[in-house]
């Protein structure tokens, strides 16, 4: 047995290569295109499946490999497992959707009440890397195309698929700790930390009137350097 979106249902599951299984379940399986599958201790996505002659259930499922973070413009961070396809996985089946664009990529996914608010130039982290100075930054791509109708057929399919495009890391408004873009705080806004030096003033404590004093105005950097 495996757990399909959370629920024990009896399926064979063969395993064709790293990343795709065959499934054959009962007739009377509740298991649909885009349902999650936990099996074999990994998490797999349904992409296709068919009744054959007998009213035996047949498929395929792609393992996952990634995990995508995201907020709805509310504080509550939302983590779904997905696929995401550079042409690895679309090559080897019969998606003619074969070529991907370089800094492109398909990810496929569950509709359901988070997904379902993603939107064209919604930013995601698939990641952390380096930048050419060193720097731990995100990996991020955006948004371009999202497709919920081609991949599904029949009663209850439920399969998104994204088409992301690589984007900017942007200092202000992601948080590597979070892995998230467009992070958006209490109030509803899009956070944006303040990176600020000191300004100190130097002179006598006391003014008096009709004295003239001199002050001096020190500022410094956030390395602590005077400007």
């Amino acid at each position: 047995s495996a757990l399909v979106d959370g629920a024990v249902t009896p399926i064979i599951a063969s395993r064709n290569s790293t990343f795709e299984c065959s499934i054959k379940a009962a007739p009377e399986a509740d298991i649909h295109i885009g349902d999650m599958v936990e099996c074999f201790n990994e998490m797999w996505i349904v992409v296709e499946l068919y009744v054959d002659k007998v009213g035996i259930i047949n498929g395929v499922m792609w393992l996952c490999n990634n995990v995508i973070r995201f907020q709805n413009r509310t504080p509550a961070i939302n983590a779904r497992h997905c696929v995401v396809d550079d042409g690895t996985y679309s090559k080897k089946s019969s998606d003619p959707d074969a070529f991907v664009l370089t800094n492109t990529y398909k990810i496929y996914l569950t509709i359901d009440e988070a997904t379902k608010m993603l939107f064209v130039d919604k930013r995601l982290a698939f990641g952390q890397i380096y930048s050419a100075l060193g720097e731990q930054i995100l990996e991020v791509y955006k948004v371009i195309g999202i497709d919920v109708k081609s991949k599904n057929f029949g009663a209850g399919s439920h399969l998104m698929v994204l088409t992301v495009q690589r984007d900017v890391y942007n200092a202000t408004t992601d948080s590597l700790t979070d892995n998230l873009c467009d992070v958006f705080t209490a109030n509803g806004d899009t956070a944006t930390p303040v990176v600020s030096g000191s300004c100190s003033i130097i002179g006598r404590d006391v003014a008096r009137l009709g004295v003239t004093r001199k002050y001096i105005a020190k500022f410094t950097d956030i390395n602590g350097a005077e400007t």
